[in-house]
């Protein structure tokens, strides 16, 4: 949301900015304020092109004022942050090159809104890890050159131990190297051990990474991955859901571990021993049906337990190649690809076409016709928004198929199919 437009965009963008400095991460209350027909109702509004902004400069006054017709929990979480001054951190923010993105911006990641909309809420309600803190984010604040919506659409989540051994650290670096030449975006929470592996293997393979800090964007934490959030911000993203300023806190990792998992199709934990914070990010991903992942370890280390007992429970995958994770996550993702017809060409269904993956499915949909304009490189990665990589390396798969040919510049349906 940019800081400029007409007068009445930018008290809108104060008044998010207001919500954000008052409202520690999300809840129910706030979603339910903002969206009185139901959070869930305002995604199919969205995707049926009809969805309704909220009354955010109305809600912002009525929590500085302190209505009394406000839920008590509201009224009480913000108490002491009502004299909260959004003109000052827009400014700072501006300096700095930050943005808010809500809901009502084209940035705003669908992923993450899918994911959270297909929270199983018994799993929720049963799993203490996750109980209570099942609420969607409402506003976040970005740094860097990426685009969180198009970033996110391929991507897959690397976490783990703080403090991995060599084998740990190999493991994690090879993966996230594998997936950035692959074209997914590795998404990790900028902690050390690793969280750093994955972001910095992401960064040399050339790929793109977003971080999700449990931190205002303007806290250096830790402190020796300055340097890494800098390069992380030059090709994709760092997010946060605090306002700046906000400090890291045991709570805010946990919260912050939901946006880690709700980013991406799947998530893996590399190593972990039993009581590892990594845990709860699997927890959040198998609640929100993106697929859990885990990397096998040596039985008689304490820092493979974690993802052991999560293999020998049935609650994971096992995965150790690229090729394991591309073809669990893109296998799963046909099944959350958005509107029944797209879903019936990914697999074949009255088309005419093969069955597609879903990335086939949105170049394929991108490539030009006989005759007709487009189908560019260039224009079929604008379309879509895959990296390059990974459009190229789709492109030569349905090439392979018989579904496309080149024409000199120019990717083109065979026979023009629709």
């Amino acid at each position: 949301m940019s800081p400029g437009g007409t007068t009445e965009e930018r008290q809108n963008l104060l008044a998010w900015i207001y919500l954000r400095q008052t409202i520690e991460a999300s809840n129910t209350d706030i979603l339910n304020l903002l969206w009185p027909e139901g959070w869930e109702n305002r995604l199919a509004d969205r995707d049926a092109g009809k969805g309704v902004a909220p009354d955010v400069r109305g809600l912002a006054s009525r929590i500085r004022h302190r209505d009394p017709s406000l839920p008590r929990r509201i009224l009480e979480s913000t108490a002491t942050r009502v004299d909260c001054d959004p003109e000052a951190e827009l400014d700072a923010a501006t300096a700095a090159g930050f943005r808010l993105i809500t809901p009502l911006d084209q940035e705003w990641p669908e992923t993450l809104d899918h994911a959270f909309a297909r929270i199983d809420d018994r799993g929720s309600d049963q799993n203490s890890a996750v109980r209570g803190l099942a609420a969607a984010p409402f506003a976040l604040w970005l740094r860097g050159n990426g685009n969180l919506r198009n970033l996110s659409r391929q991507s897959v989540t690397v976490v783990g131990t703080r403090q991995p051994n060599a084998y740990g650290a190999q493991l994690s670096t090879q993966l996230s190297t594998d997936l950035a030449l692959e074209g997914y975006s590795i998404v990790s929470g900028g902690a050390r051990g690793v969280d750093r592996c994955a972001h910095t293997a992401a960064l040399r393979a050339g790929g793109a990474s977003i971080a999700v800090l449990a931190c205002g964007l303007d806290v250096d934490y830790p402190r020796q991955h300055v340097g890494m959030f800098n390069q992380i911000a030059e090709s994709g993203v760092v997010v946060s859901e605090y306002a700046l300023g906000t400090h890291p806190a045991r709570h805010r990792f946990l919260t912050r571990n939901r946006l880690v998992a709700g980013l991406s199709a799947g998530t893996i934990v590399t190593q972990a021993a039993n009581r590892s914070g990594a845990l709860n990010t699997l927890n959040w991903a198998e609640v929100m049906l993106n697929q859990p992942m885990v990397v096998p370890g040596p039985v008689d280390t304490a820092l493979s337990q974690g993802v052991l007992h999560r293999l020998r429970d049935g609650r994971a995958q096992p995965v150790w190649t690229a090729s394991h994770v591309r073809e669990l996550v893109e296998d799963s993702s046909q099944f959350h690809a958005g509107a029944p017809e797209q879903q019936a060409m990914v697999f074949g269904s009255g088309t005419g076409v093969q069955s597609m993956s879903l990335n086939q499915v949105t170049v394929y949909d991108a490539a030009g016709l006989p005759g007709g304009g487009g189908g560019t490189l260039r224009d079929i990665q604008q379309e879509t928004g895959l990296s390059i990589q990974l459009v190229m390396r789709t492109l030569k798969e349905l090439d392979k198929q018989g579904l496309i040919t080149r024409e000199g510049e120019r990717w083109v349906r065979v026979d023009g199919q629709e």
